[in-house]
């Protein structure tokens, strides 16, 4: 009996060391992902979208799957409807990962000078849209309030 409870203790001190000291239980990887959302025409025919693409990071633990971390960006597209000329506007965000999934939407002015659009910002709490307005070349990046699915006047 006693050969037993030693040869358990024994056994169970191994599988115990193994466990803490990570063997199949301290793993990490990432989720890559690049979303095309929004799209909208412009006044001389071509189409604006928002790039959106992140990569999360995992750690398995004991205790289960957490989050470690990650990066995100999300940058403005333009391209001719006949799929030619893809153009990078201009890179809105790219940071670590604290920006929503849920782009609100994008807009051009009449005159196709400005892009207007909205994203969500969960560094300022849960579903927090935040809209930002910018000059079709790339140029004047500006946060002008909060909103989803932003518009510009017919006149501008």
């Amino acid at each position: 009996m006693r050969k037993r409870i030693v040869w358990f203790v024994i056994v169970g001190s191994i599988f115990l060391i193994s466990l803490f000291k990570g063997c199949s239980c301290n793993n990490t990887w990432e989720i890559e992902q690049r979303d095309w959302e929004a799209p909208n025409w412009t006044s001389d025919g071509k189409i604006v979208f928002l790039e959106h693409h992140f990569i999360q990071k995992w750690k398995h633990e004991i205790t289960g799957d957490n989050q470690a971390g990650g990066t995100e960006e999300i940058t403005v597209y333009e391209i001719n409807s006949d799929k030619t000329g893809l153009r990078k506007v201009a890179k809105i965000l790219g940071d670590e990962f604290e920006y929503g999934p849920d782009l609100g939407g994008i807009n051009t002015s009449s005159a196709g000078d400005w892009i207007v659009m909205s994203i969500e910002d969960w560094k300022r709490g849960d579903h927090y849209p935040v809209m930002y307005v910018l000059k079709r070349d790339g140029t004047n990046l500006k946060e002008i309030g909060s909103g989803l699915y932003p518009d510009f006047s017919p006149n501008l």
